[in-house]
């Protein structure tokens, strides 16, 4: 009898395929771990870069905060550094200003010094023409005129130069207003010169004629005789400083012919 073939030869061959599928699928798993083990290491390597990098910037941002931190400090000392030397610029400005202050004047006081000593000098060494005597021509009388002459010294140390003498001769019985001469006139011809000390100088008056009533008048008390004059001169210093004395005097009736008082105003010189 012949041998029979084995039982079920089919299921033997269904399980090595289901072997076949296992492998393939514990290989597919395996695959599947080793790919995502593989890929979790590249991505923790990643990770770490940048961990890394971040650090490295975040130091380079540190330091470089350090940076910003000290310029803004060296700025801010810097800005002090200007600060202080425009206060001593502004400093020495005021003591420049101040000195050159303090320079004009000391010129101006040195300059005054100087104008007050060549002032008194001038005042010291310039002529001065004052009038020493008066003398009447006679006791007046009905139309008959008189005069009076003046005679005058310079008591200065210089020459008193292009003297002009005027005067007028009234009757009054109270002081009179003092006459305005004025400034001499430019037509004047007749100039004089009084050397320092000289007391010889003299001049007369216009004639002055009275009436019957004004010798009355004089004669009781109520009316004397006024002599009003002007002297005008220079000094030998500058041409364009004027010098002048002023005189007022008057005759009471019984004096002597050369005695005279001074009014109470009108007699001065320049200052």
């Amino acid at each position: 009898m012949p041998d029979e073939p084995p039982d079920n030869p089919k299921p033997k061959e269904k399980w090595s395929e289901l072997d076949l599928q296992d492998r393939l699928i514990v290989l597919l798993t395996a695959g599947i771990f080793l790919l995502t083990g593989v890929t979790a290491y590249i991505f923790l390597r990643q990770a770490d870069i940048f961990q890394g990098q971040l650090a490295e910037m975040q130091s380079a941002g540190g330091q470089t905060e350090r940076l910003i931190m000290l310029g803004q400090g060296q700025l801010t000392q810097n800005h002090r550094q200007v600060d202080k030397l425009s206060e001593q610029v502004t400093q020495f400005s005021r003591a420049a200003a101040a000195a050159e202050q303090s320079n004009k004047i000391t010129q101006k006081n040195a300059q005054r010094a100087l104008q007050a000593s060549i002032d008194n000098s001038r005042l010291d060494e310039r002529p001065w023409v004052l009038p020493t005597r008066f003398d009447l021509s006679g006791e007046p009388e009905e139309d008959k005129p008189i005069t009076i002459r003046i005679t005058v010294q310079n008591t200065g140390k210089t020459p008193a130069l292009d003297q002009i003498s005027r005067s007028i001769v009234l009757s009054w019985d109270v002081e009179p207003p003092i006459t305005n001469f004025g400034l001499p006139p430019p037509t004047v011809v007749s100039k004089g010169m009084i050397p320092p000390g000289f007391n010889g100088l003299t001049f007369t008056t216009d004639p002055l004629k009275l009436n019957s009533g004004q010798v009355a008048a004089y004669k009781t008390g109520p009316n004397k005789i006024y002599l009003h004059a002007r002297i005008d001169y220079r000094d030998s210093f500058t041409a364009t400083t004027p010098h002048w004395t002023t005189i007022c005097v008057y005759h009471q009736f019984g004096k002597p012919l050369d005695e005279f008082s001074y009014c109470q105003c009108g007699n001065d010189v320049d200052h």
